[in-house]
């Protein structure tokens, strides 16, 4: 966990380009607590395939924009990006027949959050947003456990209750003073 301010959205933000240029992901999923969050988070992403990187838009035969808006990026070669809202999350998301192979959840926690809410969001993680990727997908959360009933929280205290035995975890905790960290593999948690 890094502190405010520590770059854990920007970095989330940078890696999407990155595995898009790369090939290494097709469909990446990025969510937020709200819709309004996560396409905040996109426009980000946008920023930087558009401007730092020079990434063309997919177009149409008349070079129509065909995907760029603001809840979804298409590039040229059919990399996808879609912002989703936990507010507005559905099940069964697909492009093109492909299942998001990146999953970003980022910004899912509220210090506000009610029990209520946070149960509503896990299982709406749980129920909607895991399901739906593809068999050979990660997940990445980017989010301190900012109370002791966060959702970040629950997610590292039982893993079990939102991935397959098969699944592997990779857990990074960097302690307050930047000095202590550990990593953590949980296999078949």
């Amino acid at each position: 966990c890094l502190g405010r301010g520590g770059g854990k959205s920007s970095t989330a933000e940078g890696i999407i380009p990155f595995v898009g240029m790369r090939k290494s992901r097709r469909f990446a999923l990025y969510v937020s607590g709200t819709q309004e969050q996560a396409i905040k988070h996109l426009n980000d992403v946008a920023q930087i395939m558009s401007e730092r990187i020079g990434v063309n838009r997919k177009t149409d035969k008349y070079g129509n924009s065909k995907g760029w808006s603001t809840q979804k990026l298409r590039v040229s070669d059919g990399f996808t990006v879609v912002a989703l809202g936990l507010d507005v999350a559905s099940r069964g998301m697909k492009v093109d027949g492909a299942r998001p192979d990146l999953i970003i959840l980022d910004d899912i926690d509220d210090e506000m959050d009610s029990f209520e809410m946070v149960q509503r969001k896990c299982e709406t993680i749980k129920n909607a947003i895991i399901p739906t990727m593809s068999t050979s997908g990660t997940v990445m959360f980017v989010q301190n456990a900012i109370h002791a009933n966060s959702i970040m929280q629950m997610f590292f205290d039982d893993m079990t209750k939102y991935f397959n035995e098969e699944d592997t975890f990779i857990s990074v905790h960097i302690g307050e003073n930047y000095n202590d960290v550990i990593v953590g593999d949980f296999r078949n948690a």
